[in-house]
């Protein structure tokens, strides 16, 4: 039995992507987040509770201005860290890849796992989902990772649009070198409530999703 103790903490909201699936809302213009004082004081009161493992959020937690800082406290505060995100930056109005020296800080932290949010092996129904030209930034992202020795994990969304090519996704990211794959539910929340019915699965496409699992377990861990 895992006894790990697990902290989710959304640092900001701002996020350069337009995802369809979002539960919180972020976007690009946002100025919502936690300053460093806040989450330093979180981070002590998880020691106190004996978190084990912090996963960072938001939003993209890469776009935080205090970013490499927070995650350094938290390799001092002793716990692990796990980081979501979606592979892009912006610079000059331009989305790109996160720069390969920012992932080499990482290697300074207590890095546990980078999670890529990367919705299909399929360019397009990847950008339609995020409401961008994100696909190829979130690819150079998720092989600077891997070739950089980081644990690198992705995690998809089953709907609609991704849900049937999934063993074609996971045989992709597989070949790619990628160590786990974790499923999300959709939750009908932020941009997700007004996608709703063009996002979420039906009980039948579900119960097969279902079904289907037993079969992708047998190709990867998941």
């Amino acid at each position: 039995m895992n006894s790990e103790k697990e902290l989710l903490i959304e640092i900001c909201r701002s996020c350069y992507l337009d995802c369809k699936f979002c539960s919180s809302n972020a976007d690009e213009n946002s100025l919502q987040l936690l300053k460093f004082e806040q989450i330093n004081s979180i981070l002590e009161y998880s020691k106190k509770l004996r978190i084990s493992k912090v996963e960072l959020s938001g939003g993209e937690p890469f776009t935080h201005p205090d970013f490499l800082k927070i995650c350094k406290s938290i390799t001092n505060h002793q716990i692990k860290l796990e980081i979501y995100t979606s592979g892009n930056l912006k610079k000059k109005g331009e989305l790109i890849p996160i720069p390969i020296n920012t992932l080499k800080e990482l290697n300074n932290c207590k890095l546990d796992s980078i999670r890529f949010n990367l919705q299909s092996h399929n360019k397009e129904v990847h950008n339609l989902l995020t409401n961008s030209e994100s696909f190829d930034n979130t690819l150079t992202s998720l092989k600077r990772s891997i070739k950089l020795g980081l644990n690198t994990e992705v995690h998809i969304i089953p709907l609609k649009q991704n849900y049937l090519e999934l063993h074609q996704t996971i045989n992709f990211l597989k070949s790619l070198g990628v160590n786990k794959i974790k499923f999300l539910r959709f939750v009908a929340h932020g941009r997700g409530l007004p996608n709703k019915d063009l996002l979420e699965l039906s009980y039948p496409e579900y119960n097969d999703l279902v079904k289907n699992f037993i079969k992708y377990k047998r190709n990867y861990s998941t």
